[in-house]
């Protein structure tokens, strides 16, 4: 018996090891990709295949949802929310909301993002130069939040996060709240 549980979790670990190398391999993939070259690894490893596939779908997870104005998240209506943006694994992104409207608590929960924040963020993307990207919206590490690089899905993101701020430019806030809420 001991030495079953020596070599599942030497496997174990192999597959944690093999789950970095899927994620840095596939971040890029589609998801068809992905779970091809995952089956590939899990040929000698089939018991272990529920568990890739599980670890490759967690992610990080983001929204900005749109709800009739609320002045409190007590307040919170689930069957009332709009989602009006969606993220995977735009790590920048929800470090910048955990240090600017989370109070540098990052719980999970729905937060309020009053228009002054939305506004400050779209400054800060329209800022960003290859340059000084790494110092105004750093990426951050996290077991499931994806590339720390500033690569070409970086950019995308910024650049459809700017064209979605544009356009939250009209709303009107008296009468809407906006709020971010993230999983992972």
């Amino acid at each position: 018996m001991v030495g079953s549980n020596q070599r599942d979790l030497k496997e174990f670990s192999f597959v944690m090891y093999e789950k970095m190398e899927i994620t840095s391999t596939c971040k890029h993939l589609r998801f068809k990709q992905t779970k091809t070259y995952m089956n590939h690894l899990c040929q000698r490893y089939k018991k272990m295949k529920l568990f890739l596939e599980i670890i490759i779908a967690m992610g990080l997870d983001m929204w900005l949802l749109s709800v009739s104005k609320i002045d409190s998240i007590r307040e919170l209506n689930a069957s009332r929310e709009r989602e009006i943006a969606y993220w995977r694994k735009f790590n920048a992104l929800h470090d910048w909301f955990v240090i600017n409207v989370q109070d540098d608590i990052d719980n999970c929960r729905p937060h309020i993002v009053t228009p002054d924040k939305l506004q400050e963020l779209k400054q800060v993307l329209m800022r960003l130069t290859p340059e000084n990207a790494p110092e105004l919206f750093p990426t951050t590490p996290g077991f499931f939040f994806g590339s720390t690089e500033y690569g070409e899905q970086y950019w995308a993101d910024v650049k459809a996060t700017i064209d979605l701020l544009t356009s939250l430019e009209e709303t009107d806030f008296t009468k809407t709240t906006i709020i971010y809420s993230s999983c992972w």
